[in-house]
């Protein structure tokens, strides 16, 4: 009989927990689906063009799991608590508009605290003007004109410009709540099924990326109007098998779009007058190191106090750089002499190239730009279904002690591959995966 009722007791008692649990599971389900719907709601101006949704909840739950696998990782760091003012939606959007140009994005979140906002914005930002724009909306723009960033008592608006053109009219949209897309256009709607990190929507074309353990993997469909990309079978020279960048492109560039003229110390060139000779496929690869001979000018005086000129010859190591074009090489030889790009002995005009000493030849179909002197480029090619390709290995590279401010910023990445498939005339897929040393730590907590 007490067997019987401590048994009662007891399932009764699971049945308890377990409806708790149940319970804290449909509210945290409930909470986060609410964010998520309201993160939809009125951000995201009518013009958008290309847009990025960042799945910031998504984000945050695989960030706690990787804290409880790896707590020893985390355990150190001491960071303080970053202060924003903003209250952070479930997603978060960031997307060109069609009247700007390609290189100005904008992006609208909530506020919590104006004051801590102001504070972030001068002390993390670097913007410490404010300006009254009526209306209760109040601008900061940075000294460089790149960034602005617009408030109200509830939202505020960034915009940031690589072109320095206004954007005042959209950011005013977003905080007026005017212009804007409903959560149900067909913009937004495609977002909304990617359950991945990141996911973006620009015309037609979708692709998503996640950040994984020692790995972010993005993919996803594009198109460029000027390349013409032909089949889906393609061929690129034959690497050397140590080289720690890779990289080849197949494709012709489409006739009868215009290109600015590029000015550099006296000389202009003109790509137009460029692209005429290239035939449909280009490469580059850094493999090793190499020696070239520099001229050292300095100045001393001679026994009557006169200032003269002495020259000395120094070894410099440089990377081994080698870049092929399937080109008519004879006459863009011709052409960039004639230009003075080149001069008669093949050596690149130093106010074009004045890192290191680049050699120009011509050899059947191709053009070779080279730091080795006396470089053989290898005629075996091999096939591929990639038109594009690149590779880079950043501990060859960094191994090599050439670039000193990237070594400084890649010491945690081991490699990056970026491939891209021809799927139909007006179709293109992608793929890139930038790995990082570390394989069981999420490669979002190693960017930072």
């Amino acid at each position: 009989m007490l067997k019987t009722r401590k048994n009662k007791l007891l399932r009764g008692g699971v049945t308890l927990i377990l409806t708790g649990v149940v319970l804290i599971l449909a509210s945290a389900y409930g909470y986060f689906k609410f964010r998520e719907y309201k993160s939809y709601q009125e951000v995201i101006h009518a013009e958008a063009s290309f847009i990025v949704k960042i799945d910031v909840d998504k984000i945050y739950k695989t960030m706690v799991l990787d804290y409880l696998y790896n707590p020893s990782y985390y355990r150190g760091k001491t960071d303080d608590e970053l202060k924003t003012g903003l209250a952070i939606p479930g997603n978060v959007f960031i997307y060109t508009v069609g009247s700007k140009s390609c290189q100005t994005y904008f992006c609208s979140l909530p506020i919590a605290d104006v004051a801590v906002l102001k504070q972030f914005i001068k002390q993390r930002l670097g913007v410490n003007t404010f300006k009254n724009a009526g209306h209760g909306i109040t601008l900061a723009t940075s000294k460089d004109g790149k960034l602005t960033v617009a408030f109200n008592l509830k939202t505020v608006a960034v915009a940031y410009t690589l072109k320095n053109e206004n954007v005042i009219d959209i950011l005013t949209d977003l905080l007026d709540k005017k212009n804007l897309l409903s959560d149900k256009d067909q913009k937004i709607a495609s977002l909304k099924p990617a359950n991945t990190h990141l996911a973006y929507a620009f015309k037609e074309y979708m692709g998503t990326g996640e950040f994984k353990d020692g790995v972010i993997y993005l993919n996803g469909y594009f198109n460029f109007n000027d390349l013409d990309v032909q089949g889906k079978v393609f061929t690129h020279r034959v690497f050397d098998k140590h080289a720690s960048i890779k990289m080849w492109l197949n494709a012709h560039l489409l006739n009868g779009k215009s290109y600015s003229e590029i000015q550099l110390k006296g000389h202009r060139i003109y790509p137009d007058s460029l692209l005429k000779y290239y035939q449909g496929y280009l490469d580059v690869e850094f493999a090793g190191i190499v020696n070239q001979i520099d001229t050292v000018i300095t100045y001393e005086y001679n026994d009557d106090f006169e200032k003269e000129e002495v020259r000395s010859t120094r070894i410099l190591k440089v990377p081994r750089i080698i870049g092929t074009s399937r080109a008519q090489s004879k006459s863009l030889l011709n052409y960039l002499i004639r230009e003075g790009l080149l001069d008669t002995v093949g050596v690149i005009s130093k106010q074009v190239f004045p890192l290191y000493t680049l050699y120009g030849k011509s050899d059947t179909g191709f053009f070779t730009l080279s730091t080795d002197k006396n470089i053989k480029v290898t005629t075996v090619s091999e096939k591929s279904p990639y038109f594009f390709y690149l590779e880079m290995d950043f501990n060859q590279l960094n191994g090599l002690r050439q670039f000193p401010l990237l070594e400084k910023y890649t010491k945690r990445l081991d490699i990056i591959r970026i491939k891209a498939t021809n799927v139909g005339k007006e179709k293109k897929y992608f793929e890139m995966d930038l790995n990082f040393k570390m394989k069981n730590i999420n490669a979002l907590a190693q960017l930072f």
